[in-house]
């Protein structure tokens, strides 16, 4: 029989765990997100996760494409 690694057995239950948020209410860090690639920023941040950094580029992304949509609506409405 196959012994367990516990420890490993633990990290996995650890990351199952994990619920990653994005960090797009901290000002700091979202000044660094538009000034360093994203390889410079995570090892800036090596507490975050790839998975965080992912959520906040979509976050920021879904903004912007709200904010063309709505200059678009209104510079249309205007004649």
């Amino acid at each position: 029989m196959r012994g367990y690694n516990v420890g490993r057995v633990f990290r996995e239950i650890e990351e199952m765990d994990n619920i990653y948020t994005d960090f797009t209410d901290d000002l700091e860090k979202m000044a660094n997100f538009y000034k360093l690639s994203k390889e410079e920023f995570l090892a800036t941040y090596d507490y975050l996760t790839e998975e965080e950094y992912h959520l906040t580029e979509d976050k920021v992304s879904g903004i912007q494409d709200l904010n063309k949509l709505i200059v678009k609506s209104i510079w249309g409405n205007i004649k």
